[in-house]
């Protein structure tokens, strides 16, 4: 069940993120590629 909750929550903080980074993509595409980068880092560890 726990690992039900926690993919609920990754949704969520995917959808959060990948809306921020069409933000940074539309002032400067350079920067959704860095920040995305960044995301899947922290996804990682």
């Amino acid at each position: 069940m726990e690992g039900h909750h926690q993919d609920g929550r990754l949704q969520k903080l995917q959808l959060l993120l990948v809306d921020n980074l069409l933000v940074f993509d539309l002032a400067s595409s350079k920067l959704s590629f860095s920040s995305s980068l960044l995301v899947h880092n922290a996804s990682c560890s």
